[in-house]
């Protein structure tokens, strides 16, 4: 299903400085009209991910006039989005047969560091004493998402090599799952201080491989009503990966 006319999508700017909402008031599939709540400038000619429920789609912005935007989805993008916000990386996952009743919105098992970081005053930001607090709040988080953790049973997981993006992951695993098949999901996303998060998600496609005399199965799930908020963080994590990994490649190169 693609981006759905008369509905909300949240907007993203390629280097992640622009983040908004804005409504889909006419499109077809390959040109949309967006309407924001607020005035959007300095966008004509970027590139943006629009996300729609567990649709993304990169567009180009043809114009901004006000508080709309013209979009165009060139089919050239569509590969590269796929390549863009989709890393791989190894981590630990555990996962876990539902029913579809279980299926609700995902939620960080602890809140972001930054968030709390705030709730300490803004006065603090101009003094000497905020890089201080932030990094003792850091390790404070690391700590209490390593306890949260070990109680979900997640760090008893071992890493596996996974691929993911906001709206799905794909990662090997010894037991076996049928497309269709809901499931809940625990990640330990290794930013820092790590992120844990619970999602629900279906199997969409699952491949059987032989390793060394074993049946293992290469899985692919989709991610259930994604939120903004859970997005963004797996979003500024690929982008976060995808620089390392090109900072390695330059250097082995």
């Amino acid at each position: 299903m693609g981006i759905e006319t008369g509905k909300d999508v949240y907007i993203r700017t390629r280097d992640g400085v622009n983040c908004f909402n804005a409504r889909v008031t006419e499109g077809n599939g390959v040109e949309y009209r967006l309407c924001s709540d607020c005035e959007v400038s300095g966008l004509k000619g970027q590139k943006v991910l629009m996300c729609q429920g567990n649709t993304e789609t990169m567009a180009l912005v043809k114009d901004v006039k006000g508080n709309e935007l013209f979009l165009e989805v060139p089919v050239d993008l569509y590969e590269e989005r796929r390549s863009f916000f989709r890393v791989d990386d190894a981590f630990p996952v555990k996962i876990k047969r539902v029913g579809k009743l279980a299926v609700r919105s995902p939620e960080f098992l602890f809140p972001p560091s930054d968030k709390k970081v705030d709730e300490i005053g803004t006065g603090l930001h101009d003094s000497g004493l905020f890089p201080i607090l932030q990094e003792i709040n850091n390790k404070l988080d690391f700590l209490l998402n390593t306890l949260v953790l070990k109680e979900a049973g997640a760090l008893n997981e071992e890493a596996s090599a996974v691929n993911i993006s906001a709206s799905g992951i794909r990662f090997e695993i010894d037991e076996e799952f049928e497309p269709g098949d809901v499931v809940e999901l625990k990640i330990l996303l290794p930013s820092y201080p790590p992120m844990a998060v619970q999602a629900f998600g279906e199997v969409t496609r699952v491949k059987v491989l032989e390793r060394e005399g074993r049946k293992a199965y290469d899985t692919a799930i989709e991610f259930a009503e994604m939120t903004d908020e859970v997005r963004e963080e797996i979003i500024r994590y690929t982008l976060r990966r995808q620089r390392e990994i090109i900072r390695k490649q330059r250097k082995d190169g």
